[in-house]
Formats: structure tokens, sequence, C-alpha cells
């Protein structure tokens, strides 16, 4: 005869689960983690225990840093940083993972601190795994309850950062400096470094700098770039004002690519300090004697990245680029002086629909429809893929939200303006017929 199974096991795929009905607490459903159904038995029992005692004496369940870390990585998947989050996790994962939340201190992670060191890690690389242990154990003891409003853990230790003493200190590049490394660099490379100079952007955002996001400024002779905010770290959206030198470079890219800015033999590049920049490093540090009558620094030679970040070159671009700022913001302000303006239908009795269907949205959400928008009437008329047309002068704006969902805003121009009619989130493949047959009834009523 085969093993019985316990009540409330159900085996998906390999793995074991628990669905479960708890009088007093709801349906239990989780995972057990084991493919083996005595562990998984185990595992149920120890549960039922735990309930059983916060429910009846009001006793904290014991749960494992596992546990934790786990509803941690599932609760910040809008964090930029998440990956190396999971990263430190697996790290961590052989030291403190088993262990329960209250035995996670200073104690337990001292074996974690002097392995990393020993590998060669930086102070300041540990302390960040150490942080994220931090952001765990305060989220347990402040924020996460159980269903009898107990929090996971009662009090969260206090953790010691190692202080920073190894840190590489920055180094400046001088105007010949940099010279000799751009002429080292490959030309897409280099192209690349004197945007990225000039701009004051991030690697991440040079390289995957797209032509859909340039705004044209005609009353400047010029163009804007609007980055958004979930290719950005603070997930903020970004303009980035470019000044004579990184317009030049655009100019320089434009056309080569029908989405990238920044390509190498047609390919997008994932990052500027690749073998590329490091062999180009090399070639500057070796060239450094004969160029400048010294020897290269080794502040030079070690040079990792290229950051436009000191307090010089925050006032330097202050002063080039405070005035076109101060322009586009005005052009952004002001709705006379737009390519064309955006309006919202509105009822006989007065409402907005539109208007009232964001203001019910999520301020991210909110926030990529407007900015879609915003695209539609700097580049108007425009087409795929943020624009489709669907005949009779109705157009659909596309937007995928940060929610991971899908809206749609149909549009249609009338007289020298556009006119949002229609907005709506899409959960089928196919717009439903209901949602555009309202577009058209509203655009009717426009051309009355």
């Amino acid at each position: 005869m085969g093993r019985s199974r316990s009540p409330g096991l159900r085996r998906r795929g390999r793995i074991w689960h628990i669905e479960k009905q708890v009088r007093g607490i709801g349906r239990i459903c989780e995972s057990t983690g084991t493919i083996e159904l005595e562990e998984a038995q185990r595992y149920l029992a120890r549960r039922m225990e735990d309930i059983r005692q916060a429910t009846v004496y009001g006793v904290r369940p014991k749960r494992s840093f596992r546990e934790a870390a786990t509803k941690y990585l599932l609760e910040h998947q809008h964090k930029a940083s998440i990956a190396c989050d999971g990263l430190f996790f697996r790290q961590l994962d052989a030291y403190i993972s088993d262990l329960r939340l209250d035995q996670v201190h200073d104690g337990t992670l001292r074996r974690f601190v002097e392995d990393r060191r020993k590998d060669g890690r930086k102070t300041k690389t540990v302390n960040l795994a150490l942080s994220a242990v931090r952001r765990v154990l305060n989220l347990a003891a402040r924020k996460w309850r159980d269903g009898q409003g107990l929090t996971w853990l009662q009090t969260a230790p206090l953790l010691s950062m190692l202080p920073v003493t190894d840190q590489r200190p920055p180094y400046p590049l001088s105007w010949d400096e940099q010279r000799l490394l751009f002429q080292a660099l490959p030309a897409h490379l280099a192209r690349m470094a004197l945007f990225k100079v000039n701009t004051g952007t991030r690697d991440q955002e040079v390289c995957g700098l797209r032509w859909e996001w340039e705004i044209r400024l005609p009353e400047l002779d010029t163009s804007v770039f609007l980055i958004p905010g979930k290719y950005v770290k603070n997930r903020e959206d970004r303009v980035v004002v470019l000044n004579a030198v990184a317009r030049r470079v655009i100019d320089e890219v434009r056309g080569n690519h029908p989405d990238c800015v920044f390509t190498y033999r047609g390919n997008a590049i994932e990052t500027m300090h690749n073998s590329g920049w490091q062999a180009a490093r090399t070639r500057a540090a070796n060239k450094y004697q004969d160029e400048l009558g010294e020897p290269a620094p080794e502040g030079f030679k070690a040079m990792q990245s290229l950051e436009a970040r000191s307090d010089e070159f925050e006032f330097a671009c202050k002063a080039c680029t405070f005035y076109d700022t101060y322009l586009f913001n005005c052009l952004m302000t002001d709705p006379s002086s737009r390519k064309i303006p955006l309006l919202f239908y509105r009822h006989a009795s007065g409402g907005e629909p539109v208007r009232e269907w964001l203001k019910d949205l999520a301020e991210p959400d909110r926030r990529a429809i407007g900015r879609d928008l915003m695209r539609a009437q700097w580049r108007w008329p425009m087409g795929m893929p943020l624009c489709r047309p669907l005949g009779q002068g109705l157009w659909e704006i596309r937007t995928d939200l940060p929610s991971d969902r899908i809206a749609r805003v149909f549009v249609c121009q009338n007289d020298a303006a556009l006119v949002a009619l229609h907005g709506f989130i899409k959960k089928t493949q196919k717009t439903p017929d209901h949602e555009l047959a309202l577009a058209r009834r509203r655009q009717k009523e426009l051309n009355k």
C-alpha cells in the first residue's frame, strides 16, 4: 500500500504545496519547497502547530530568514536593484537562511563577513549585503504581520556595518588625460563616452537610449530625450538636455539603427565598460609617458568607469544647460507652445471621463500614460509602436504600465487639437468592441 497523504497537501509538478482551510485563519496556500512527501508532512504539521500556538497562546510563529528573504524579493520586484538583493541573499544562504529570524545578528553574520573579506571583497560590497539583511529584519519587526496581528519578529537587532577604508578614491581626469583616453577608445565607445560626460547620464541610460524617447524642440533648434522612469535608477522620468557636443554626437549616430541610439555592428550595447574599454584604458596608460612626459598615475591605470558626477561638472552642466532647461520646462507647461494641444472629451454635463479615469489610476501608471500622450503631442502625426491608426480618424495610444498592465487611450484630431476620447485597461488580446464603439460614438459627437 502507498503512503497515506495528510489532508491539505497537493502536488504541483514535483513540489508539494499546502492548500488547507483553517478555522479562524482562512485558506492557507503555500509551497513546502520539497518533493518528498514525508518532509512536506512534517512541514505541514509544524505550520499547523505554529498557527495553534499563535491563535491559542499568542506565541509568535518561528520563521526562517529564507522565508523572510523570499517574501521581500516577491514584494520588491519594482526595485531597481532587486537583482543585486537576490544575489546577496544567495551568498548569505549557506550562513543564515535556515536560522530563525530572532537568531540573525552580528554573531551569526560574523563568519559571512570574514569569508567575504578573505575572498577580497571590498567593505562597501559586504556592507551592501548586510544592509539587505537589515532591511528584511526591520520589515519583519515593523510591517509584516500574521493572521493574529503579530509581527514576524519582536525586535530587529542592530547590525554593525564595516568601516569603509578601502574604497578607491575618485580620479578626476584632466583635459589631456580625457583626450588621451578618448583617442584610444573604439569609435562607438568614444561617442558614448563623449555623450556621457556632456550629459551626466549613467552607463545604463546611455546604453539603453532609444530614438522613441527623443522629443524635438523646434523653438530651440534642438531635441531632448525623455527617459522613462523604469529605465532610471530612482524610477523617475529623466529629461536629458543636450549641449552642443551631445547634439553633435546624436547627429553622428542618427540613422544607424531604427530603435537604439548607440550600437555596435547593428546590435545594442549592454555596457560601456567591456573588454574594448579595458583594452583602450591599457593603451592610453602605455602612451601616457610619451604624450604627457610622466608615468601614468595609478588612478588613471585602474580607472574602471567614467562618471561625470563631480561638483565641478554639476556646476558646469547647470551653467551650460540652465537656459535650455528653463525654455524646455516653459514649453512643457505652456499648452500654447506645444506642437499640437491635447484636450479631453467632455460630456454635456461637464464631466471629463478620461481625466477622471486617469485620476483613479496609481501615480506611476498615470505618469506613464501622461508621458506617452506628451510624446504623441510632440511627434504628431506618428505611427507604431506608440500610436496605431484604427481608421476613420481614430488612433490608439498604447502604453505598457509599471503595474504590468496595458492601457489604451483612443484619440482623434479635431481642428488643431488632439482629443482624448476614451481610456481603459486592456485585458484581452483583441480590443473589446464596446470600448471601440464608445470612442467612435464620442468622436461623432465632436463632428456634429
